[in-house]
């Protein structure tokens, strides 16, 4: 199925079959270890197959290859993800790694790669993203302090929040002899706001 998104040169890659096979967990008869082949070699093999099928890919049409929480990843996957970095310049090809603070990723150095921190919204960045999320909310001043103080510059926590208040404003709407004065109330974490979603 891997080659349906490759229009040409088919033929020049089924000698990477066997090895997706084997790095799908399948036994491949095709696939001939003599005694030279240790299991360096077979996993130097099996990246270079990886490789060989982005880069028909991306002779057909550009791709964008993601990673996110890149923190989670292991030794190998690092080694393949390094070396496509290190083709991604000759390719039609754009890496697009996200990762945790904390983490040290130092990707090869390149002209071609550019790495971005982003800090925490400031209070000005997190007012516009809950004056966009909830536009159709009247929050008065001291409900944005407060999300603002409890999302600390999270964009995630920040958007949950205020979706958080549309579920409350929607269930309010729905039960008007329920509530006197309406009031918002905020989940003192994100563990707690997922937790209750749930």
């Amino acid at each position: 199925r891997v080659f349906q998104f490759i229009p040409a040169r088919k033929d020049d890659l089924t000698w990477t079959m066997p090895y997706l096979r084997l790095l799908l967990g399948e036994q491949d008869s095709d696939l001939e270890l003599g005694d030279d082949v240790n299991p360096e070699i077979l996993k130097e093999r099996t990246l270079n197959s990886l490789i060989a099928i982005i880069t028909a890919m991306v002779e057909a049409y550009p791709i964008i290859f993601a990673v996110e929480d890149a923190h989670w990843i292991d030794p190998t996957t690092r080694e393949f993800i390094d070396l496509l970095i290190e083709k991604s310049g000759r390719l039609r090809l754009l890496d697009f790694i996200t990762y945790r603070p904390g983490y040290s990723f130092a990707p090869p150095q390149s002209e071609n790669v550019m790495v971005l921190n982003l800090a925490r919204l400031s209070a000005n960045e997190s007012a516009k993203v809950i004056g966009h999320v909830s536009s159709q909310l009247e929050l008065d001043s001291q409900v944005v302090k407060d999300i603002i103080k409890m999302a600390n510059g999270v964009p995630l926590f920040l958007e949950e929040l205020c979706n958080s208040l549309i579920k409350q404003a929607s269930q309010q709407r729905a039960n008007p002899s329920s509530t006197a004065k309406r009031k918002f109330e905020i989940p003192s974490s994100l563990s707690d706001l997922l937790g209750a979603r749930l």
